[in-house]
């Protein structure tokens, strides 16, 4: 019980590390090109 719970909360961890980097990456390529 105890690993699925970490396992859970490393993916969550994941998922919003992507967004965060996709979101920071979106913003760079729009302020560059404008």
């Amino acid at each position: 019980a105890l690993q699925e719970k970490y396992g859970a909360d490393m993916a969550n961890q994941g998922m919003e590390l992507v967004l965060t980097a996709s979101r920071r990456l979106f913003d760079l390529l729009h302020t560059h090109y404008q």
